[in-house]
């Protein structure tokens, strides 16, 4: 989790001041989906609309690659909401060493609640 909360911290340029933390929000059979939920100085929590995938190295490269391609295709040519993908990695070569996708929380509610 320190490591999710590193990467994160660095990619949206989260100030030292503010307190981050990755918090589990669903799990698969290949992949586990983290909210990241940061607090101020005086503790008042507030959630960032974005989400951290870790991904297991099922068909590697190709099924982040080809998800990270789809997201941007959709985003870019359609008025379909789909997250605007802020990094990724294809590959397991990261600090993590893992796939990962971190990206915009889109507004809504999952399929499985309605």
């Amino acid at each position: 989790m320190s490591i999710i909360e590193s990467l994160t911290r660095n990619h949206l340029q989260i100030p030292n001041r503010h307190h981050l933390t990755a918090r589990l929000l669903a799990k698969g059979a290949f992949n586990k989906v983290h909210t990241i939920v940061t607090s101020d100085i005086g503790g008042v929590e507030s959630r960032l609309p974005y989400v951290f995938r870790v991904a297991l190295p099922v068909e590697p490269f190709y099924k982040t690659a080809s998800e990270v391609a789809t997201l941007s295709y959709i985003r870019e040519l359609t008025s379909i909401p789909v997250p605007r993908i802020i990094a990724h990695s294809s590959t397991a070569e990261n600090e993590l060493g893992f796939e990962l996708v971190l990206m915009e929380k889109v507004p809504g509610v999952s399929l499985g609640s309605v």
